[in-house]
């Protein structure tokens, strides 16, 4: 009996070894983004080209021994809610607030960013001075990006939601919204890509409180031995 009791404990530790270093298993980890010029830029196969936000992954997978496949490239609403819901899932480029704080680990800051409003210079009927000013005009948002919750927790209505970046650039351009909020280098290279000029833009004033930094972000419910392993090779990229 004695023997047996040996043999079953056994057994039982070697499973829950392996069941463990399953767990803590890096390759388990799916990497999320979307096509977002110019962090994000996908080539016609829906590759990632490369992208200003893409050099410090990119080097974190390298450090990792991963391939750049672990990435996939999806809307950013199913983006955003695989990563606040999931264990294992990173999603990137992702602006850091206190509400997403409470779901997502954030890894590594991968670009500096800023936040302006703007308005089509043609609109001479716009005339805003202060933010809440703007609530009595539509404003063109991407579906669960950081500029949406924003606008929601302070009271914006009147939303005209996109489901990706180049869509909502496109919206205001044809005038299906009155405003837009951007930072000057996204704006640009969105409007370059949809052949429109940045100069029929004019810059109405900047977010000084909305802190568009861009990272990437892991959800929070992942094994803390996966985490630290990235955490610590994203502390050897400069």
């Amino acid at each position: 009996m004695s023997y047996f009791i040996f043999s079953l404990i056994v057994s039982i530790n070697i499973f829950l070894l392996n069941s463990n270093s399953y767990s803590y298993n890096i390759n388990d980890i799916t990497i999320y983004t979307e096509e977002d010029i110019p962090y994000v830029t996908v080539n016609e196969a829906k590759l990632i080209e490369g992208g200003l936000a893409t050099e410090k992954v990119f080097k974190l997978l390298e450090k990792l021994h991963l391939p750049k496949d672990k990435i996939e490239i999806v809307p950013w609403a199913r983006a955003y809610s695989e990563a606040i819901n999931k264990e294992n899932i990173l999603v990137f480029p992702i602006v850091k607030t206190e509400e997403r704080l409470k779901k997502l680990n954030f890894i590594i800051r991968l670009v500096d960013s800023y936040t302006y409003l703007y308005k089509l210079k043609a609109r001479k009927n716009i005339t805003i001075k202060k933010m809440n000013e703007a609530k009595k005009h539509s404003i063109c948002v991407v579906r669960d990006d950081f500029r949406h919750e924003y606008l929601k927790k302070e009271g914006f209505n009147n939303l005209e939601v996109s489901s990706d970046s180049l869509r909502n650039v496109k919206k205001f351009m044809e005038e299906r919204c009155d405003l837009i909020i951007s930072s000057e280098i996204g704006i640009k290279n969105k409007l370059k890509s949809l052949k429109y000029n940045f100069e029929l833009l004019e810059e109405i004033f900047q977010l000084k409180n909305l802190d568009s930094s861009l990272y990437l972000a892991i959800n929070k419910s992942t094994n803390h031995k996966i985490i630290d392993r990235i955490k610590n090779a994203a502390k050897q990229i400069k």
